[in-house]
């Protein structure tokens, strides 16, 4: 199996974690992928209605994800997320930084679909 580099994810520590196990490899990052498909929608439907508390509660379920993903360079991008959705300062640039994460989602989405294709699974 060819060993991909991507942008965002990083599975390195994931790999390490579960000792390289394909079968519980591919399990987590299907699961991974519905998780951040269902972030991008309350993310895009949250969004227009300013409801912070639907954004703050599901960026806040994303978190330990990202760190288990590898997706470090997100890292402080969901920490300031989270900080403005808390103090609902600034809606403007709160827009700005939601979009900014659904493209990076949508990115990590196509990662990884190329991820379970390279393990024969899409």
């Amino acid at each position: 199996m060819v060993k991909l580099t991507y942008k965002y994810l990083n599975l390195q520590a994931l790999q390490e974690t579960i000792g390289g196990n394909l079968a519980i490899e591919i399990e987590l990052l299907e699961l991974f992928n519905d998780i951040v498909e269902e972030y991008i929608a309350i993310l895009q439907e949250e969004l227009p209605k300013e409801n912070w508390k639907g954004l703050s509660d599901a960026t806040h379920k994303i978190k330990p994800n990202i760190t288990l993903f590898g997706i470090h360079s997100m890292e402080p991008v969901i920490e300031d997320l989270e900080m403005h959705l808390k103090h609902q300062e600034n809606p403007q640039q709160l827009h700005a930084l939601v979009n900014h994460v659904i493209d990076v989602f949508k990115e990590v989405k196509t990662e990884i679909g190329l991820e379970l294709d390279s393990m024969g699974k899409n």
